[in-house]
């Protein structure tokens, strides 16, 4: 996927997922099975996600390039990539700490959702700065899988946003 349809599909899967959270009403927003996170915790998660990314994509510290990184494998294709993410979900991985959000309530839902734009509209304006080939010859770590090129982490966090989503939805009465 180039780097545009990379940026749209980041936009779009963010606005459908927030859209959803801004058109659940203070019951659903609010229900959670145990030990899951409610709708707002869920947007959260991704806000603390995105705006972690923004920082770390154009900090020397956490991008190096696949050379310096030891990375002796062919980029993935967005579905080799999203399976294997699915593996390690359904093998019980979960988010780690940084990464937990707290309790979100009703009320903070709007400032969440602005700020969730804010962030996402943030990280396409960083995606600017590289080049198609620099999307796939430099290398950023992920916590789940690893060291992984910047346009596999994008492929990430587009299908991040939807998998949330899709969680959302799911546990719903």
């Amino acid at each position: 996927m180039e780097k545009q349809k990379l940026k749209q599909q980041l936009v779009e899967k963010h606005n459908t997922f927030a859209d959803y959270v801004l058109s659940l009403n203070e019951t659903h927003f609010n229900f959670a099975l145990p030990e899951k996170w409610n709708a707002g915790q869920h947007l959260q998660h991704i806000l603390i996600s995105v705006a972690r990314l923004g920082k770390a994509i154009d900090n020397p510290k956490y991008v190096i390039s696949i050379e310096e990184a030891g990375l002796k494998r062919e980029g993935m294709s967005y579905y080799a990539l999203i399976a294997l993410y699915l593996e390690f979900i359904k093998k019980g991985a979960k988010a780690s700490a940084p990464f937990v959000p707290e309790l979100v309530t009703i009320e903070q839902r709007t400032q969440l959702l602005k700020d969730v734009q804010t962030a996402v509209a943030e990280l396409c304006l960083k995606l600017d700065g590289y080049s198609e080939q620099q999307l796939d010859e430099l290398t950023i770590p992920h916590p789940l899988l690893g060291r992984i090129t910047l346009r596999e982490m994008i492929y990430f966090t587009i299908k991040h946003a939807e998998h949330h989503y899709e969680l959302t939805k799911q546990y719903l009465p």
